[in-house]
């Protein structure tokens, strides 16, 4: 399994999932960094004291740099070749200017103009959240594919959004009620 990032953006337990999320490190489980994870990891870096606030007071001192250690260690993509079939799994996007071992952080991290438009025909199937599905095709929440490109962001967040997961090789599609 391969999570696709900002795993506390928005929800009202981002010490529950944090803990979750490190109960559950495996070999066969992937946590990339969003481009949330990396904004909590610079605010905490610079020591802004609202990059905690999300941690109940009491559990700030002991919890805050268990958390940024666990963050920083997520990596910022994931590629896996299946048969003849190559994926590389990031949080928003790649920058087609650059191979895809040479991607910088922001090119992985934030929006991007190629994914949205589907302009994208690079040498892998790129699988990547960050970007609403719904917010490209109103109402929309189930994942899509356009050419060599497997949008996954179904807005968890939202009331009618969907948490999905997705079998690269079948198609197959999984969602929470």
């Amino acid at each position: 399994m391969i999570f696709l990032g900002d795993y506390i953006q928005g929800g009202d337990k981002p010490c529950e999932v944090l803990d979750w999320l490190m109960q559950h490190q495996q070999r066969n489980i992937v946590f990339l960094r969003g481009n949330t994870d990396q904004m909590i990891l610079q605010a905490y870096r610079r020591s802004d004291a609202d990059s905690v606030l999300w941690i109940p007071r009491e559990k700030r001192r002991d919890l805050a740099a268990v958390y940024h250690d666990f963050l920083a260690t997520m990596p910022f993509s994931y590629e896996a070749t299946v048969g003849n079939m190559r994926f590389f799994f990031c949080h928003a996007g790649v920058n087609s200017a650059r191979s895809l071992d040479e991607q910088l952080p922001r090119d992985l991290l934030f929006y991007n103009e190629e994914i949205i438009k589907s302009t994208y025909k690079g040498e892998a199937v790129l699988v990547v959240g960050h970007t609403q599905i719904c917010k490209l095709i109103p109402r929309r929440y189930t994942p899509l594919v356009r050419g060599k490109v497997i949008m996954m962001d179904t807005s968890a967040k939202r009331t009618e959004g969907k948490l999905s997961c997705m079998d690269v090789l079948t198609g197959k599609v999984w969602q929470s009620n």
